[in-house]
């Protein structure tokens, strides 16, 4: 029955061609659309990318930087697209006309910006580009891609430059760290002679704070013997000013000194006279003397008895005084309790008051309750209401009286207070009038004693009267001879007034003199204690500064040696070409990739094949009829088979024809020929097995599931985007479309050559294949039983 299928397919030249041209359709995807984007990027030197340069250029380091210049010049060499050189203007109206896929600018400050890289905050180079995602978006992105790769190239030109220009600066850095180095060495034997240098003037400056100590501890002793000679010569000016004032007014006394002189003869004639007289009245003077002693002795009794009574008038004060404090505590404390009292009488009123309302109210309710007896307990509320009413009345009159009291008790209080004050006055009075009076005893005993010295000299002096009389007659002889030098002494008298006016003069001049010496000397004290403290700190500074030299000493003698060092390995970084390429463009990316040089239509071949093997599977559902047999079938089976070994037969046809044109006329390079063939008929038998089944059971609507299928597996399948950038709900349907795993299978055999993935993959599309085979057979087995009993029935009639 199968040859019966494929004769009546052959002899029938209608279906013959169709299903011919079927057989192509595979290729019709696979080969013109791999053919047509095999390798899309190897034709971007195709694609008008315009570039606008308006960058104006600078100077560095005295020579000209240029880098828009110099990019375009790059350009003109470089073959990615089709460079168009314009200007702005230009080039933005051939972006909206679609005659540019993207535009590159260059601006106007863009070498400036790139001289700014050793500036502490430099500006980034900015290379503006604008692409017509509107008029072909894969086109945009391509030059985008081209756009990076320039600005990749530019970073590394501009690195380039400058890692030659620090290793150009590191060169004269070595040179100036020599330079230095030299310097240093200077440094440190002048150093050297500055660290003796500040020791010894360490010593003299511990020297000098020693001998200021002294100065100022000498100027002290000074400034004091000073304002002793001040004080002296103000004291000794002072003298001076009054001996002259003093002779000033006297010269007119001078006169009258004569004058008395004279005066005092004629009284010392008189004196002599007189103590004649004295001599004659002696004894009456004698007995008025004694007379007096004796009262001088009672009047010391007297005395001495008020003295005893005025001790105890002090001792008794002392207790009156205590009196007084207690009595001023005791109004305190009565005038507190007053206070209480009538805080007392007011609470005792009020929870009268209260107990007086609160038997009132118990009276009415008594009233009220006609059960109780009332009789005697109305009377005694009565009675204990009437009390409650006078002991109100008679707390409010203890308030009453308690207001007073507590007045009175302040008063009180306040009099005891003023009295414990004057009883004090009186006691300091009492204790005074004790001392004065002892001290008034005291000179009593002293006035009785002179009394008695006066009797004994008035005694001895009556005795001797005689003896003055003769004096005074001498003293009268004596006074001539004073008068007669006190006239000499009137002649000489001015001129020793002037004389004196001349040494009050001096002296003032000296005392002014001494003054401002005694200002200078505090000056130069108080000059001497700021020098003393200034040379501590001297000293200390000095002491600081010679053990800071010595640091400086030392660290210059590192310094130079380690600027030597610098020199030395300044001097030896020289970088060559090679390295500063290294140093501007350190990383390169190595492709490790398992599967090299694989090109656009490579990666996309599993998806045009699998998808050209299942469409050219579901055209020839259009052409070739699926159930109806070529001759009478003697069976559910070879009905079935016939069916299927001719779309069997096609399907390998499109494999084989499909892989023909890859492999020759696209030259796919795959891993294993046989393989890549082998697998590619699998997916074919696969698609053809799940195709049959949906068509021939269903007819037009399992034909329009095998369509939806396909829509899902062009979706979910993972040809062109991986399955994890897909929807989560179409990853979930992923697994359940064979198309996922003809492609997995087919990838695996064509470019990394896991081979175990692809047995693995085939095993998958067979657990498809088989069951959709054994739901084909039981079709037919239903076909072919409906068919045995219509043709019974046929016989029958």
């Amino acid at each position: 029955m199968v040859w019966k299928q494929f004769q009546s397919v052959l002899s029938k030249p209608k279906l013959l061609i169709p299903v011919a041209a079927i057989l192509f359709i595979p290729i019709l995807y696979a080969g013109i659309y791999l053919w047509a984007f095999w390798d899309p990027y190897s034709h971007t030197d195709q694609l008008p990318v315009a570039v606008v340069n308006e960058d104006k250029g600078a100077v560095m380091d005295g020579e000209k930087l240029e880098i828009g210049d110099d990019l375009v010049k790059e350009l003109k060499d470089n073959p990615d697209f089709k460079w168009e050189f314009v200007g702005k203007k230009q080039a933005e109206n051939g972006l909206k006309e679609n005659k540019y896929y993207a535009v590159i600018e260059v601006p106007d400050n863009f070498s400036k910006k790139a001289m700014t890289a050793m500036d502490p905050h430099p500006d980034k180079l900015q290379l503006t580009y604008k692409t017509n995602s509107g008029y072909n978006y894969l086109a945009s992105q391509i030059g985008q891609k081209g756009v990076q790769q320039l600005e990749s190239k530019l970073s590394n030109q501009i690195s380039k430059t400058y890692t030659g220009v620090i290793f150009d600066k590191i060169d004269e850095m070595g040179d100036g760290f020599k330079k230095a180095s030299d310097g240093a060495g200077k440094l440190a034997q002048g150093s050297s002679k500055a660290s003796t240098g500040s020791h010894d003037l360490a010593k003299g400056t511990e020297t000098l704070s020693n001998k200021t100590k002294d100065l100022e501890s000498g100027l002290g002793e000074l400034e004091g013997g000073s304002s002793q000679l001040s004080s002296g010569l103000k004291a000794s000016k002072d003298g001076t000013e009054k001996l002259y004032s003093g002779m000033k007014q006297q010269s007119s006394d001078i006169e009258k000194l004569n004058n008395g002189a004279e005066q005092f003869t004629q009284g010392t004639n008189r004196l002599a006279a007189g103590l004649g007289e004295l001599n004659e009245k002696g004894s009456q003077i004698t007995s008025g003397q004694t007379q007096s002693a004796q009262g001088a002795n009672e009047l010391k009794t007297g005395a001495q008895a008020v003295y005893a009574g005025s001790a105890t008038l002090d001792e008794k004060g002392e207790d009156l005084l205590a009196g007084a404090e207690r009595l001023k505590k005791g109004a305190g404390e009565l005038s507190a309790g007053a206070s209480s009292l009538k805080d007392g009488a007011d609470q005792t009123a009020a929870g009268a008051a209260k107990v007086s309302d609160g038997l009132s109210s118990l009276k009415a309710d008594l009233e009220k309750n006609p059960d109780m007896p009332k009789a005697e307990i109305l009377a005694r509320v009565a009675a204990l209401e009437a009390g409650s009413k006078q002991v109100s009345q008679g707390t409010q009159k203890v308030a009453g009286g308690a207001l007073p009291l507590k007045e009175g008790a302040n008063e009180l209080s306040a009099g005891a207070n003023q009295l414990q004050q004057g009883q004090s006055l009186f006691q300091q009075g009492v204790r005074t009038l004790h001392t004065g009076q002892k001290k008034l005893v005291e000179g009593i005993d002293q006035l009785a004693a002179g009394q008695q010295k006066l009797l004994d000299g008035t005694k001895t002096f009556m005795s001797k009267i005689g003896e003055a009389k003769n004096g005074a007659d001498q003293l009268a002889a004596g006074s001539a001879q004073v008068s007669g030098g006190t006239g000499s002494l009137a002649k000489g008298w001015p001129s020793l007034v002037e004389n004196v006016g001349k040494l009050n003069e001096g002296q003032s001049k000296l005392a002014q003199g001494s003054i401002d010496l005694t200002q200078g000397i505090q000056s130069a004290k108080d000059g001497s204690g700021k020098l003393s403290a200034g040379a501590q700190e001297l000293n200390k500074g000095a002491g600081d500064l010679a053990s800071g030299v010595d640091s400086i000493h030392s660290g210059n003698k590192e310094l130079a040696g380690e600027l030597h060092k610098a020199a030395d390995k300044a001097g030896k970084a020289k970088a060559t070409d090679d390295e500063i390429k290294m140093i501007s463009n350190p990383v390169k990316a190595l492709n490790a990739s398992t599967v090299k040089d694989m090109t656009y239509g490579t990666g996309l071949a599993p998806y045009f094949l699998s998808l050209g093997l299942f469409v050219g599977a579901l055209m020839l559902t259009i052409v070739f009829p699926l159930v109806e047999p070529a001759v009478k079938p003697k069976n559910a089976f070879s009905w079935f088979f016939s069916k299927y070994a001719f779309m069997a037969v096609t399907g390998i046809i499109q494999a084989l024809i499909a892989d023909f044109i890859l492999l020759r006329g696209l030259d796919l390079e795959v891993q294993s020929t046989g393989r890549f063939i082998v697998f590619s008929i699998i997916i074919s038998l696969t698609f053809m097995a799940i195709i049959q089944f949906l068509v021939s059971s269903m007819g037009n609507p399992g034909r329009f599931i095998v369509i939806l299928m396909l829509i899902f597996q062009l979706t979910s399948s993972g040809g062109t985007f991986p399955t994890e950038m897909i929807p989560s709900s179409l990853q979930t349907v992923h697994s359940f479309m064979p198309m996922s795993y003809s492609i997995a299978g087919l990838r695996a055999v064509i470019t990394t050559g896991d081979y175990s993935l692809m047995w693995q993959n085939a095993i998958i599309l067979g657990y498809f294949m088989v069951p959709m085979l054994a739901a084909s057979l039981l079709f037919f087995a239903f076909k072919m039983k409906k068919f045995k009993n219509d043709e019974n029935a046929a016989n029958t009639i």
